[in-house]
């Protein structure tokens, strides 16, 4: 009663790790997108600088905006070929930005000026965001005005399970757009999140999976192993269609009917049988063979005289096989249950 209450509480308490292990890997999950959505964001703000820094330095006819003394604008007048042209913010933002805004649509609109490659920015963008994130692949989506380029042309893999930053409007006047996007793989969700999270996670996964083990080992202890036809148990190998024992490798001559009762034994819970099991087996319409059943069990004591590891032995009303607890295939009754609930749950 004590064994079967502490398998009892093993049982419980490798569920409750299962489902504790369940709830950590769902939160560092989540943990890890919202992170990568952050870096995603933060490296388009980085990609967006450095392009625009390196497209006006590679502009030959670009008018660099001088003379502005003031630090916040909600407008700037600027002088063109038409007269002046006043462009006009949302909010009051710094000099330096109104610039940048202004400029990012000269330069997508000038006839002699440099717009936006998105396989230029897409590198920009995967080279930043691959030093924090183990990303699979990375995409560009431009936009300007109504027309739509992706970056190395393709307008399909962001649409499978991929990040995709928001969209950043780059110019004052609203028609230069850019979006990132990123496919990244399980591992690397769970690796982007925190590494605290992380290794909680993996420790509760490790003790899931030791607990686990331990009961399926616990479960199958005593189990016999079938083998190419041939069953296995504690140092003993038969067949039944071939009439044929081994005990610690050596060969045993031994009648059908023992070899019969043999295996009842090993098959048997606890490898227990009373007399009413032998003679349901061997008699079902006998009331009381026990000198038949007496004569077997002798015979199979007999056998197994010449091996000190193996008995038949009294308990009660009990006969019970004795045979030496060898741990050496416990990775096989292990694989062997894992495979039987694999089946049984058609996974395999």
């Amino acid at each position: 009663m004590k064994n079967q209450a502490k398998y009892k509480l093993f049982y419980i308490v490798s569920v409750l790790f299962w489902i504790v292990t369940a709830i950590s890997a769902y939160t560092t999950y989540n943990k890890g997108k919202d992170a990568i959505y952050t870096e995603m964001s933060i490296n388009m703000q980085q990609a967006e600088i450095e392009d625009y820094n390196w497209r006006l330095n590679n502009t030959r006819h670009t008018t660099l905006y001088s003379n502005l003394d003031t630090i916040y604008v909600d407008s700037i007048s600027l002088e063109s070929i038409n007269g002046y042209k006043t462009y006009y913010f949302d909010a009051t933002i710094p000099m330096s930005e109104a610039i940048r805004l202004i400029t990012q649509y000269t330069l997508a609109t000038g006839e002699t000026t440099r717009q936006i490659n998105p396989d230029e920015f897409d590198s920009l963008f995967h080279e930043k965001l691959s030093s924090h994130i183990h990303v699979q692949q990375t995409g560009i989506i431009y936009r300007f005005k109504d027309k739509v380029q992706y970056s190395r042309n393709d307008s399909t893999s962001f649409l499978k399970n991929a990040f995709m930053s928001e969209e950043r409007v780059l110019d004052v006047q609203k028609v230069v757009r850019v979006q990132g996007w990123a496919k990244v793989g399980l591992i690397g969700i769970l690796l982007a999140s925190s590494t605290p999270m992380l290794i909680t996670t993996a420790c509760l996964f490790l003790l899931a999976i030791a607990l686990t083990l331990y009961l399926i080992l616990k479960e199958t202890k005593g189990v016999p192993l079938e083998e190419e036809g041939w069953t296995l148990y504690s140092g003993l190998k038969y067949q039944l269609a071939q009439n044929k024992l081994f005990i610690e490798g050596e060969e045993i001559t031994i009648r059908p009917a023992e070899l019969k009762l043999l295996h009842l034994f090993v098959m048997h819970p606890k490898h227990e049988l009373s007399k009413e099991d032998i003679a349901h087996e061997f008699w079902p319409k006998e009331d009381a063979p026990e000198n038949k059943i007496y004569n077997h069990i002798s015979t199979l004591k007999g056998i197994f005289k010449g091996f000190a590891n193996y008995d038949i032995k009294r308990k009660g009303n009990l006969y019970q096989l004795n045979a030496p607890n060898y741990n050496k295939r416990g990775y096989q009754r292990l694989w062997n249950a894992i495979v039987a609930r694999l089946k049984a749950l058609r996974i395999i």
